[in-house]
């Protein structure tokens, strides 16, 4: 069973589905792909840092609330609580101050993302700073980031300082373009790719499907560094275990 480490399904949080409704039929998708545990991951960006502590307990308030109804309907499927977190200087005094920003709350990880358009000059000292406090950054879709795809060596020099990688399911397929899928492709036959993510919004944008990108990435690096991409690396990570970045299993 898989887990989707990076999906946007708590009602009304985000720009994610816009009411419980919507939220348990995106559920319902998830299931029947094969999906076990989600990890709600809404934005943040960078506020007033009183302002966090209202925005924590609406997220988990609408957590709760999801897996109520999860149960109430009888779905066999886990939310776990995390965030997608806009990369800006200030983050890791953010973090150190509320960890519940992490996943889980463990303070082990963090999925961080980047500007679309570009790789900010503060994008290295940010990462450190979290690194030095334990907190292990997960780049989400990097494929989809212009200054990455624009110089490539940039991930591969986060992967070698133990910085993890999130890919999205959908660009598996073309769907965030050709160059984004050529350089997903290129990457994950490096070993720079540790996880799959739906990034789902809704039933219908990007919906929280992982088995198709799952096939492409059998073809792509073989059935057993696509299992531990799709499989391992996220429970270890909702476990708070340690992830190597470097690490490759035999392909084939």
């Amino acid at each position: 069973m898989m887990v989707d480490l990076h999906c946007h399904i708590l009602p009304n949080v985000d720009d994610g589905p816009q009411d419980l409704e919507e939220s348990l039929q995106m559920c319902q998708i998830a299931h029947r792909d094969g999906i076990q545990t989600i990890v709600a991951t809404p934005h943040f960006v960078e506020s007033r840092i009183n302002a966090v502590p209202g925005q924590l307990e609406y997220a988990v308030n609408a957590l709760d609330e999801l897996n109520l109804a999860l149960r109430k309907e009888k779905i066999s499927l886990g939310i776990k609580f995390g965030f997608e977190v806009a990369l800006f200087p200030e983050l890791p005094e953010f973090v150190e101050r509320f960890p519940a920003l992490t996943i889980e709350g463990l303070n082990k990880y963090i999925l961080v993302e980047l500007p679309f358009s570009q790789f900010p000059l503060y994008t290295d000292e940010v990462l450190f700073q979290l690194q030095s406090r334990g907190i292990c950054p997960i780049i989400a879709h990097p494929e989809r980031n212009l200054g990455l795809l624009r110089e490539p060596s940039l991930l591969v020099s986060l992967v070698e300082r133990g910085i993890l990688a999130q890919a999205t399911a959908s660009s598996f397929l073309g769907e965030s373009g050709r160059e984004a899928r050529r350089a997903l492709e290129a990457w994950c036959k490096k070993g720079y790719i540790h996880i799959v993510g739906s990034d789902a919004h809704s039933p219908e944008r990007r919906p929280p499907i992982l088995s198709s990108a799952h096939r492409v990435l059998k073809k792509w690096v073989g059935t057993k560094r696509a299992d531990w991409v799709i499989n391992q690396v996220p429970r270890q990570i909702l476990a708070g275990q340690e992830v190597e970045a470097d690490f490759w299993v035999d392909a084939r």
